[in-house]
């Protein structure tokens, strides 16, 4: 799965030749490093794009929460003939013992004709980070984080230095001013947003779908308050990267932004999708949302991305930390999104273990922003934990089927035949697992419950 570079991509040929002559001396991992939103991703897209009749196989890769997680879906890394056990017609196969055997056939496969591109790897490390270090392919990471000081191989990407540069880049998004006085407000522009590519590129999209010359949208940030806080070097805590020069401008722009109630409520559905993005029709179908204009609106907008290759959207990592910060996503705000997964999940049982892989990552994201159910979302919830073993994520599905369980305790009671059924749930995680000792005491749980409450049923004789 390759995305492609986008097509405002402008620049960046000293980082690209950094790239190129860290695998010509034989590194096999290098690590794009700098600020968010300065245009990391793009260059390693570009790379991809410029290089790809040297590769046999690119695969973009984003990570979501770890790499044995990522390695192991066959959505993010697809392996021909190869995919993971599942539930039904026997025990599913655990997360560590696919990862193992997974990684084992991408040795054996991959060599120096495999890219491998890592995006958005804004963690201190990962356990699994050495090991995927030592597959033979080139892999690109893309990170917040200074990997440097590790001995790592890094090229460090920082603001332009020229703004011709980016005038270019804001003409090209938005169109080409001629006028002096034109030029004179884009080069001021830039200058009010320090250099920052994303900002300057969320600049000039706004201006074009405001129909705004660059005097105007000048005028305009400079009188609607705009502040802008100066940030260097790396963001090591997730809380440091609010103070961001361009997560402040997102967060003022998006104030005056004038977004319909309609698109906020989109963007608040987004937030909660992963980073690799949603497929357009997914995406729809599970909001009920039938209105393309609203998207369309925000795409042209640079508020949603569009990848019109892989017909996915999704949020660059600022505004998704934005929208987390002013929408604020909650299960109670999101409800509409959590019935319509359902409906798309509840019947995984039945349905093949390929089409399941398309909602996979979807689920997962869910459940990762959501981790606390609660009444009203308990059925949803229930559904998407036993999607979780269903598709072999057990550690994901066990903790959750535990929080369940606990939750169905204080709504109803320790002693209801919902709480009954809620502990046979855990049972069978573990028992789908193979791990027997685990599900016994679980198993005798439930019985014991349901024998109190409901003894003559047949819930209870099964």
């Amino acid at each position: 799965k390759n995305e492609a570079a986008r097509m405002d991509f402008i620049g960046r040929e000293k980082s690209l030749q950094e790239i190129e002559e860290a695998f010509a001396g034989g590194s096999n991992s290098v690590f794009l490093t700098g600020m968010g939103g300065i245009g990391k991703s793009e260059i390693a897209k570009m790379y991809a794009k410029k290089h790809k009749s040297e590769y046999d196989t690119i695969i973009f890769a984003n990570y979501e929460s770890d790499l044995k997680q990522l390695i192991a879906s066959d959505q993010a890394i697809p392996v021909e003939n190869l995919s993971r056990a599942v539930a039904a017609g026997g025990q599913a196969e655990t997360l560590d013992d696919y990862y193992e055997r997974k990684m084992n056939v991408l040795r054996k496969i991959m060599n120096r004709n495999t890219l491998l591109i890592i995006d958005n790897f804004d963690v201190e490390g990962d356990d699994e980070m050495d090991d995927i270090m030592s597959l033979p392919c080139h892999i690109i990471w893309t990170t917040r984080t200074d990997f440097s000081s590790w001995g790592f191989e890094t090229v460090l990407v920082g603001p332009f230095q020229e703004i011709e540069t980016l005038v270019a880049l804001y003409e090209k998004i938005d169109r080409p001013h001629k006028e002096e006085a034109e030029q004179e407000a884009i080069r001021k522009i830039i200058e009010l947003l320090e250099y920052h590519t994303f900002a300057v590129s969320l600049t000039a999209a706004q201006a074009k779908a405001a129909h705004m010359k660059p005097t105007q949208m000048y005028q305009k940030l400079s009188t609607e308050g705009l502040e802008i806080q100066t940030s260097s070097g790396f963001v090591r805590d997730k809380k440091d990267r609010r103070k961001m020069t361009a997560y402040m401008y997102i967060e003022k722009l998006f104030d005056f932004g004038k977004i319909s109630d309609a698109s906020l409520q989109l963007m608040r559905f987004m937030g909660v999708t992963p980073r690799e993005g949603v497929d357009v029709g997914i995406f729809m179908e599970c909001t009920g949302i039938d209105d393309y204009g609203i998207i369309d609106d925000l795409i042209s907008k640079n508020w949603i991305r569009y990848d019109e290759e892989n017909d996915r959207i999704s949020l660059h990592m600022l505004i998704h930390e934005m929208v987390w910060k002013r929408l604020t996503p909650t299960v109670e705000n999101c409800m509409t999104l959590l019935a319509g997964i359902d409906s798309k999940v509840n019947n995984a049982w039945n349905i093949s273990y390929e089409e399941n892989c398309q909602m996979e990552s979807l689920v997962y994201s869910v459940m990762h922003a959501f981790e606390e159910p609660t009444k009203e979302s308990f059925d949803y919830f229930e559904h998407f934990a036993t999607f979780c073993w269903i598709q072999g994520n057990f550690d994901l599905s066990e903790d959750y089927e535990k929080k369940l369980y606990q939750l169905s305790c204080k709504e109803w009671g320790e002693w209801s035949v919902h709480t009954g059924a809620a502990a046979l749930r855990v049972a069978a995680v573990y028992h789908n697992q193979a791990d027997y000792a685990s599900a016994r005491p679980w198993y005798e749980k439930g019985y014991e419950i349901q024998n109190q409450v409901a003894p003559d049923t047949s819930e209870n004789a099964q």
